[in-house]
């Protein structure tokens, strides 16, 4: 049992110590992936800067696939993001990163009021 779990914690040191190496993880969403050229022009730039920074610590997908719907909330994780050491995200990349997740999350989850069923009056 305890050769299990030395065995177990020497693939996890493994694991994490390649990945600081200059090693990419292996990325499942790329560029392409990342819909956002039909974007308006300025959110399709901060969206670069998604594609461009959030691909260096995990993959795209782990950003894409985030049930993420209000901006307070994006700016709460962009932030803890940019604060881990070798994020390479400035305030300026947050900010862009901010601006193009909270848009893309108004397409993905319209607010109630901004659906047809939102729009009835209660009766």
């Amino acid at each position: 049992m305890l050769s299990l779990i030395v065995a177990v914690l020497m693939m996890t040191l493994w694991a994490c110590g390649s990945a600081g190496k200059g090693e990419r993880k292996p990325t499942r969403s790329t560029r392409a992936d990342f819909a956002y050229h039909s974007y308006p022009g300025t959110i399709r730039s901060d969206c670069e800067v998604v594609a461009r920074r959030c691909n260096k610590c995990h993959t795209l997908d782990r950003v894409l696939i985030a049930r993420v719907e209000s901006r307070q909330h994006w700016t709460l994780y962009v932030e803890r993001m940019r604060r881990m050491s070798g994020s390479g995200i400035s305030r300026t990349d947050a900010t862009s990163a901010i601006n193009c997740l909270s848009y893309r999350s108004q397409l993905l989850f319209p607010s109630p009021r901004d659906t047809p069923l939102g729009n009835q009056s209660q009766e």
